[in-house]
């Protein structure tokens, strides 16, 4: 059989399992076809964890930015209540990487059925998104907008004068602005992400690409705590600052400090709200690795640290992130240059996790 061949064969088979795990009743039967697909394929490797959720149209969509963008939007018809780091194939991909959890501790998530956490001895488990996308994004095309605005020559190119057009001023964040009243962010770029996709930078658009992958997720302390009666928090959505810290290089950077120095003040710096709950609940998760290494090499997490020291790699340079800057660590790009760096090593770092994790599963099976 020829290669063409073989890889028809295999992806025929990875869609029809993973349209046997979406409509299977039994959360023991779609337990044991994920664990099927990730110990048996190179799903990890070939493909992002959106494809789960996907129907044949939407799994061959090239414009990675509409495919985003319908994921993200609240409304939408097709993604409406999925959520990747929460999937069955990513639960189910944690508990393989773990020495401690078990496939019989995977449950529903309150009930909901296309949502799945951990439940064990050791505590409470959910997934979490590496490295988000959207307030990246939103900066990255802020920034692109300035670039065309200072440069005549940009503007008369077709790709860019569309785009350009589409905004009419930058905001004072860094965003550009929507110019139809009453039109959220991204409805008015998903009506508008071909003219975008075309004016974006190729980086920008393998960042995209990447940015499911299941090199992008990681399992983390799921416990949540209430903020008010009609809110509340969690590890996840308290280490992001709503999207604006969402990023790996800052995440571990903060855990690679408090393994360093033993100060869980770092830890505290983590999180937004709840900050003495959260610490507490990562203290105990960081109970079961045995040092900042063990950490590491239990994730998988070795593309996003120095081969050598084992320091976090900061996205927007490249480099090791020096000690001096670990307190007040910013890891969001400030111009259209640090954006393309940060897209460059994002989607390599990921890419190469998604081989760290394979190794790792395939070296180890459960």
């Amino acid at each position: 059989m020829d290669t063409l061949s073989s890889d028809i064969v295999k992806n025929t088979y990875v869609l029809n399992t993973i349209q046997k795990i979406k409509f299977e009743d039994s959360i023991e039967n779609k337990i044991l076809m994920a664990k099927t697909l990730l110990t048996n394929t190179d799903i990890i490797k070939s493909e992002n964890a959106l494809c789960q959720f996907e129907n044949e149209t939407w799994y061959h969509e090239e414009n990675s930015l509409n495919k985003f963008l319908e994921y993200k939007k609240k409304s939408s018809s097709f993604y409406r209540g999925v959520d990747c780091d929460a999937s069955i194939l990513c639960i189910v991909m944690y508990v393989l990487l773990s020495d401690e959890l078990e496939l019989n501790n995977i449950v529903y998530q309150d009930n909901n059925k296309q949502k799945y956490e951990l439940q064990s001895s050791i505590g409470k488990f959910r997934g979490d998104t590496l490295t988000s996308a959207l307030h990246s994004l939103k900066l990255y095309l802020g920034s692109l907008w300035k670039r065309i605005d200072n440069n005549p020559l940009l503007q008369k190119q077709d790709r860019y004068r569309q785009f350009y057009n589409l905004f009419n001023e930058i905001a004072t964040t860094g965003i550009p602005k929507v110019p139809q009243e009453n039109t959220d962010w991204i409805s008015y770029c998903h009506q508008n992400c071909d003219i975008i996709w075309n004016a974006m930078d190729i980086k920008a658009k393998n960042f995209l690409k990447n940015y499911n992958m299941f090199g992008n997720y990681m399992c983390i302390p799921g416990n949540t705590y209430q903020i008010s009666q009609n809110r509340s928090t969690s590890f996840n959505t308290a280490r992001s600052n709503y999207g604006e810290w969402d990023t790996v290089d800052t995440l571990l950077i903060k855990i690679y400090a408090y393994y360093q120095y033993s100060n869980d003040t770092y830890l505290k710096s983590i999180f937004t709200n709840k900050k003495d709950e959260l610490t507490k609940e990562t203290l105990n998760w960081l109970e079961n690795f045995k040092d900042w290494s063990d950490f590491i090499n239990k994730n998988a997490l070795q593309p996003f640290v120095d081969k050598t020291t084992l320091t976090p790699i900061c996205l927007k340079t490249g480099n090791p992130i020096k000690a001096n800057e670990i307190e007040n660590y910013d890891a969001i790009p400030k111009n259209y240059d640090e954006f393309l760096l940060f897209f460059k090593e994002v989607s390599e770092r990921i890419k190469a996790r998604n081989e760290c994790i394979f190794d790792k599963i395939f070296s180890n099976p459960k």
